[in-house]
């Protein structure tokens, strides 16, 4: 059986794709850790007005 340069093109980007999904739920996750260490910073610390740190 011959494999044709378009699919391993399409592989290619298929590899691709998968990593990009995988780095960007990655970096959800990693924000979403951040945001509750910096919540629990920030409440620990007493701060009162937490919408000016948020940018809010």
């Amino acid at each position: 059986m011959m494999i044709r340069h378009s699919e391993y093109i399409e592989a290619d980007e298929s590899n691709l794709m998968y990593d990009f999904v995988a780095a960007r739920e990655a970096t959800r996750a990693a924000l979403k850790d951040v945001r509750e260490f910096l919540a629990k910073t920030i409440s620990q610390a007493g701060f009162e007005d937490q919408k000016t740190i948020w940018g809010g």
